[in-house]
């Protein structure tokens, strides 16, 4: 996410930090307890459906043991995951359980982790830029890697490694897991639109589930969201979302999904989204980017008429549609030339020669290959893609009047307003000096997740004798302005 040179000390492990490390490509072994383990693992798979391909049951796991980068885990479990991504893809997507028969058994301080297939994309390389891109907002959005597998001596192809959206994630992105998290859990190809269907949470069952204090079952936070989200009145709206969604984050996902075109995003399928209530406020966390940057011959749709409820309401007060026209400066920056073949760069001269000779693909090698630059069977190429979404966002920009150099998420002038100091820092940093104003501090660390957040008064001096020696990035918001600098921090 950023570059900053450590003399003399060493960055702490955060949860994940080898398993993402995504300059190096990783090994995984599965190796089977039973016979016939992927026999088993189809049948779970499909077992859990009905003739029409809608999902009745959970999907069991399967007990296995793995080996990680040459680290040996025993009795965990696997199972098949996804659904177009399973059902249309010969090599399948797997979810893995590390403490689903040992409760306390980790991997890196993982307790999960996700396998992706790459269905639907050509290129194999949609999702990890899409959430990198993400992280680089400053959305808190899952860390990839990539891996090779095997299931015992058996090679089943490279797989990119996704980090699932579980405590671990909320600790790492927000300081605890206190809260409600609930994903959406359309079945088949249904998704969830958010809409009021009564204030009995049985009712949502089958479109929404709760990922954590699952023993509680208590969804009435979830319930006066929808409540208020599809019941308030026009005049009341804004007032009333404020205090219990970030709006503001939310504007800069949707910017960003209506740009790359996610054709299975909540704007247009209703699927694949996390809601996590943190201290009172619920926040989107993204999800599954196989399906984007494709079919983008259309312009950039603002029309909140054509999305569901969350959207429509969301566009419809003026001052949060201004904002989120000026999300798409940042959005913009992203997709320029330069931007662009930096990202693929980083991504394809990684995987290039395993894709060559990889077993189980659902494209052939020279469609990853042709796709960087042109279409291959209707799927747009990534470039020409993103060129035509940059010019796309230009005009957008210009018809709306919004010159970025001045935008709401670009530094001014007076960008020195942001002073940290002493640089490197042990146990406080003097952040300053914003005069008369309150501002929030947000900390994040090199993986992209948020480590701290704080609310000084001009300025303030903030103790950050918890965070590890290594780089952060420092962001602080003082209600109109978003100002960052780099933290070095030396126990």
């Amino acid at each position: 996410m950023f570059h900053c040179v450590l003399i003399n000390f060493s960055v702490a492990q955060v949860p994940g930090s080898q398993l993402f490390d995504n300059t190096k490509i990783h090994e995984i072994k599965i190796i089977s307890l039973k016979e016939n383990l992927r026999d088993t693992l189809e049948a779970n798979y499909v077992m859990s459906f009905g003739m029409n391909q809608i999902q009745t049951r959970a999907i069991p796991y399967a007990s296995v043991k793995l080996i990680v980068d040459g680290t040996n885990l025993d009795s965990l479990g696997i199972r098949y995951k996804g659904f177009n991504s399973w059902w249309h893809s010969v090599k399948k997507p797997i979810k893995i359980d590390i403490n689903e028969y040992k409760s306390e058994q980790q991997y890196d301080g993982l307790k999960k982790f996700n396998l992706h297939n790459g269905s639907g994309d050509p290129s194999f390389i949609r999702e990890n830029i899409n959430y990198k891109i993400l992280r680089l907002l400053g959305i808190k959005a899952p860390r990839t890697a990539y891996a090779k597998v095997f299931i015992d001596n058996t090679y089943i192809g490279l797989y990119r490694i996704v980090e699932q959206v579980d405590n671990t994630f909320l600790d790492g992105n927000f300081g605890n897991h206190d809260g409600n998290l609930y994903k959406q859990e359309g079945k088949g190809t249904a998704g969830f639109s958010l809409a009021w269907l009564g204030s009995n949470k049985e009712s949502y069952y089958a479109s929404i589930s709760p990922e954590n204090h699952e023993n509680k079952n208590d969804w009435s936070d979830f319930i006066h969201f929808l409540d208020v989200l599809n019941n308030t009145p026009d005049n009341q709206f804004r007032e009333a979302i404020l205090p219990i969604f970030d709006v503001d984050e939310y504007l800069q996902i949707l910017a960003f999904d209506i740009a790359v075109n996610n054709l299975d995003f909540y704007g247009n399928s209703g699927r694949n989204y996390y809601l996590y209530s943190h201290n009172g406020k619920f926040h989107w966390i993204p999800w599954d980017y196989n399906l984007s940057w494709q079919d983008g011959e259309t312009p950039i749709n603002i029309n909140p008429s054509d999305y569901p409820v969350l959207i429509k309401r969301i566009l419809q007060v003026p001052e949060f549609r201004d904002t989120f026209f000026r999300k798409y400066c940042n959005v913009k920056n992203y997709l320029s030339s330069t931007s662009v073949s930096s990202l693929i760069t980083s991504e394809t001269s990684m995987i290039s020669s395993l894709l060559e000779h990889d077993p189980y693909m659902d494209y052939p090698f020279e469609a990853f290959q042709k796709n960087v630059d042109e279409a291959w069977q209707q799927i747009s190429g990534l470039r020409p893609f993103a060129a035509k979404r940059y010019a796309d966002i230009s005009t957008l920009l210009e018809n709306q009047h919004i010159n970025c150099t001045v935008s709401a998420e670009t530094p001014p002038q007076n960008q020195n307003l942001l002073q940290l100091y002493p640089i490197p820092a042990t146990d406080w940093v003097n952040i300053g000096i914003f005069p008369n104003q309150e501002v929030t501090v947000s900390i994040i660390n090199n993986g992209g997740q948020l480590v701290m957040s704080a609310t000084l008064f001009e300025k303030g001096k903030l103790n950050i004798s918890t965070l590890a020696s290594g780089c952060y990035v420092v962001k602080v918001n003082d209600g109109g302005k978003i100002y960052s600098k780099l933290l070095l921090v030396n126990h």
